[in-house]
């Protein structure tokens, strides 16, 4: 390591793409139950929606059930039949589902803004 001393690498470039490769198989099924994981509990959510916003539930579900829990569910169904094509774009997908959810969660005060009472802001 003494050619790369801060990068989280092995200085062997060959041996450092076996393990990347190895670590990343190794991940898929881990990351498929996270994916599943997050389906149910963003879903699972959606079920305190009617209960904190009345007018504009409609909005929050085409959020939560049209966009975000789709697409992670795609994403984890893609994985098994594309096993070595996820493992390569395993990071960026994680990464876009991150994003994806965190978006989604903060569109939803955008769109039906939760009464002054039940923010946490005051």
């Amino acid at each position: 390591m003494a050619d790369r001393p801060f990068a989280l690498a092995f200085a062997d470039r060959k041996a450092d793409r076996a393990f990347r490769a190895f670590d990343n198989d190794s991940a898929v099924n881990q990351i498929r139950v996270a994916g599943l994981l997050a389906v149910v509990l963003y879903g699972a959510f959606g079920a305190l929606d009617p209960l904190v916003v009345d007018d504009d539930v409609g909005r929050l579900m085409i959020i939560r059930f049209a966009i975000v829990c789709p697409v992670i569910a795609i994403l984890v169904a893609v994985s098994f039949p594309f096993r070595t094509v996820f493992v390569q774009l395993l990071q960026p997908v994680v990464c876009f589902v991150v994003v994806l959810a965190a978006f989604g969660l903060d569109a939803m005060p955008l769109v039906a803004p939760v009464p002054r009472e039940y923010s946490q802001t005051g």
